[in-house]
């Protein structure tokens, strides 16, 4: 397993704890909203990367209101002002 897909199969496992384990703080979620923020260096999300966060979204009665994905390449490549923050 890769490190970005192992990283993202403990943050599902922890947050369906909540309908476990942890089922007081999964209810107290019930009704909010839900959103992805990520960033790679590929230029797209690998096909259905939001779809586990959708169904579990779902399955907790969670709205998914969508995601933001960031090519970190692309913005660094058009971002003369980050390259150089990154680097000091």
């Amino acid at each position: 397993m890769v490190e970005h897909e192992w990283i993202y199969k403990v943050f599902i496992d922890r947050w369906t704890d909540l309908v476990s384990t942890h089922k007081e703080k999964g209810r107290a979620l019930k009704g909010k909203k839900v959103a992805v923020i990520t960033q790679s260096t590929s230029e797209a999300l690998p096909e259905g990367f939001e779809l586990p966060i959708k169904l579990t979204a779902e399955y907790m009665d969670i709205e998914y209101v969508g995601g933001i994905f960031w090519d970190i390449r692309r913005l660094l490549s058009e971002s003369p002002q980050i390259k150089s923050d990154i680097k000091n």
